[in-house]
């Protein structure tokens, strides 16, 4: 009886610890190392079928039978490597759906509205909410930066020169939740943040957009973008972007230190 309760906790035990290392890093929207913990997945779930059927079997005095082709259909075994390669179709839709898919309105304020059952992006979205985990980075109400200590005392137009400005250099943050976050001094350069979800109390000051995707973002205002460090090269929405033209093109201008690193390398 021990040797079947070791060879059942086992046999789950590596599959869901994979599962529960993908989940975790869904919200990152990083494909490459999201097809690797799939792969894992799919490795696991063979090698835990594999182990069981071969303990079942010694535990069980029979012996391995050879695969054949003729009547395959009759071999469980057949069944088991269907069932693997599903495990593999199952994870790669959940991933597409979870990444690629787009945040809605909805999902912001609380609202209701009919779910699209034929999107699988919708419909994953769905299913991700209804169970209670976000698949978008979350820093609603979070202090991305770093603050210094005591800063409540510290005068608010005074308060970028002494934070330690977060570094999401590179990072994908579609449909980020930065509700009232704290991104003063933040490092954006070649972010992907269109979708993102920010209101006024989303705090850009002094933060380096460059090259930053804010195609889509939700209440990003002239006002949060008025106070960045550069948005150079950055991609805004047309009416965003002409309204920057209009109150500070200079930060679409080069950023001087990349100006004068240029200079030192000629």
């Amino acid at each position: 009886m021990k040797e079947w309760i070791t060879i059942f906790l086992a046999w789950r035990v590596v599959p869901i610890t994979m599962i529960a290392f993908w989940l975790r890093y869904i919200p990152r929207h990083n494909w490459i190392a999201t097809c690797f913990h799939i792969g894992l997945i799919v490795l696991s779930v063979a090698f835990a079928i594999l182990f069981y059927r071969l303990c079942a079997l010694t535990l069980q005095g029979k012996e391995k039978k050879v695969f054949q082709l003729v009547n395959f259909w009759r071999d469980r075994r057949f069944y088991y490597g269907i069932s693997v390669f599903l495990v593999g179709v199952l994870f790669s839709l959940l991933s597409h759906g979870a990444i690629e898919g787009v945040r809605p309105t909805y999902l912001y304020t609380g609202g209701e509205r009919k779910v699209n059952f034929y999107s699988i992006k919708e419909i994953i979205l769905w299913a991700f909410k209804k169970v209670g985990y976000d698949v978008f980075v979350d820093f609603r109400e979070k202090a991305v930066s770093e603050k210094p200590d005591r800063y409540w005392e510290i005068a608010e137009n005074d308060l970028p020169k002494y934070v330690k400005g977060a570094n999401l250099n590179n990072r994908n943050l579609t449909n980020a939740d930065m509700y009232k976050a704290f991104l003063v001094n933040a490092h954006l350069h070649h972010a992907i943040v269109d979708g993102a979800y920010l209101i006024q109390e989303a705090k850009l000051g002094e933060a380096n957009l460059q090259e930053a995707n804010f195609i889509g973002a939700v209440n990003l205002t002239i006002e949060q973008l008025s106070k960045a460090k550069t948005l150079y090269q950055a991609k805004l929405d047309p009416e965003l972007l002409g309204q920057v033209k209009k109150c500070c093109p200079h930060l679409l201008e080069k950023p001087k230190e990349e100006t004068d690193k240029k200079d030192e390398t000629k």
